[in-house]
């Protein structure tokens, strides 16, 4: 019986291809659908969606035209309808899927490419941000708990952190804490960075968070998109150290990160652990050798903690008069070292050139009263190391430590 040999490429074998390439343009065509905007509200016959995006980019770039100024101004004439619009907008550029097929498009085949449209990101987290405060406002406050419970982490992050830099706070520190205590937990480190920041700026009122900041400690720094890290354990270690000696239960576990390798998260633990013990032994050692390793933008990390432990921070001058001779400082940075020399040791200061600030006693009343108004955490903290520079006891007797 004559046996005759199998092709190299059986009808069977072809049929599965076909098959498996059908399947492929299938999954194509349905990605393709996913991603098409659908029909929503629109001005002068443009989904809002478009004009969202293209304001976005004019914005950025400084050239912002009447007709996308008109069509935010109709957005925001819709209250809270135009809640839903901005966060689909959001959504057709920043979700799990969106992400992943920017990050996977580039290693498509060239064929794949000339079907797929190439992912841009034209709304960010941020773009949302600002136009939910600007178009939507104080609207916005009732809907934070069901946004905080979206699948999609960037809706999330908006929900959490939109009003971190809106000020005065439209939350009360109640508030705050209801809203960011869960978030302490949340899958995605956007959300928890933004939560432990919130908790910060209300120092010791957010002493009930204190077990779960503890637990966001050991949380990953890994960001949604590749490549990038978020800092939400060195936010949480923030928070901590804002509150102060109520979360004297935190010590334990902020002790142990001292050893991770993440310079910037040992800078934050050292000045948390100073600012729940008001102990120096543990923290400064930490302060003085890692805080040359900074980037300049974030030395003040470092700096500010050592200037307020004062004469018992005498072992740090030699870091500080380094600091002050490095020419890459930024003068903000130059200013934190010059005001921490002065409190440590005033004569040391002087015979580094240090000048101290009196001419300006004058404005001494008018920084204390912007101080006292002052809710930006960034911003009292400028006017505080303003006044320690022009006369350090008017400072303390204005709280400022």
């Amino acid at each position: 019986m004559k046996i005759t040999p199998p092709t190299t490429n059986p009808p069977s074998r072809k049929r599965t291809k076909l098959v498996l390439a059908a399947l492929v343009l299938t999954c194509i065509a349905g990605l393709a659908w996913l991603i098409r905007p659908g029909p929503e509200p629109g001005y002068n016959g443009k989904p809002f969606t478009l004009w969202l995006e293209e304001y976005s980019k004019q914005n950025s770039s400084g050239k912002l035209d009447k007709e996308h100024r008109q069509a935010m101004k109709a957005l925001g004439e819709m209250g809270p309808n135009a809640i839903p619009i901005i966060i689909r907008t959001l959504e057709n550029n920043d979700s799990p899927m969106r992400d992943k097929y920017r990050e996977t498009w580039p290693t498509l085949p060239a064929f794949i490419k000339k079907i797929l449209p190439r992912p841009e990101l034209r709304f960010s987290t941020g773009d949302a941000s600002e136009m939910l405060r600007r178009v939507v406002g104080t609207h916005i406050l009732d809907h934070l708990p069901a946004l905080l419970q979206s699948r999609n982490p960037a809706v999330r992050e908006v929900a959490i952190g939109m009003w971190l830099y809106t000020y005065p706070k439209p939350l009360s520190n109640e508030q705050i804490l209801a809203l960011c205590i869960p978030c302490l937990k949340d899958p995605d480190s956007m959300v928890r960075f933004d939560a432990a920041m919130a908790l910060e700026s209300i120092g010791p009122a957010a002493s009930n968070a204190v077990p779960e900041l503890i637990l966001a400690l050991q949380g990953s720094n890994a960001g949604r998109y590749k490549g990038i890290t978020i800092g939400a354990p060195d936010a949480a270690a923030g928070a901590l150290g804002s509150i102060g000696p109520a979360a004297a239960s935190a010590v334990p576990a902020l002790t142990n990160l001292l050893t991770s390798t993440n310079v910037y998260l040992r800078i934050e633990v050292a000045s948390a652990i100073w600012h729940i013990t008001s102990n120096e032994s543990i923290a400064l050692p930490v302060l003085i050798s890692e805080g040359p390793k900074l980037d300049p933008s974030f030395k003040s990390s470092a700096i500010r903690p050592v200037g307020e432990m004062g004469p018992r921070a005498k072992t740090a001058i030699p870091m500080l008069l380094n600091e002050l001779t490095n020419s890459k400082n930024e003068r903000y940075t130059l200013q934190l070292v010059t005001n921490a020399l002065k409190a440590i040791d005033p004569e040391a200061a002087t015979k580094a050139g240090v000048k101290f600030g009196t001419n300006a006693n004058s404005a001494i009343p008018a920084w204390i009263a912007l101080l006292n108004s002052e809710t930006n955490k960034a911003a009292r903290d400028r006017i505080s190391d303003a006044l320690k520079a022009i006369d350090p006891e008017a400072a303390a007797k204005a709280g400022v430590k």
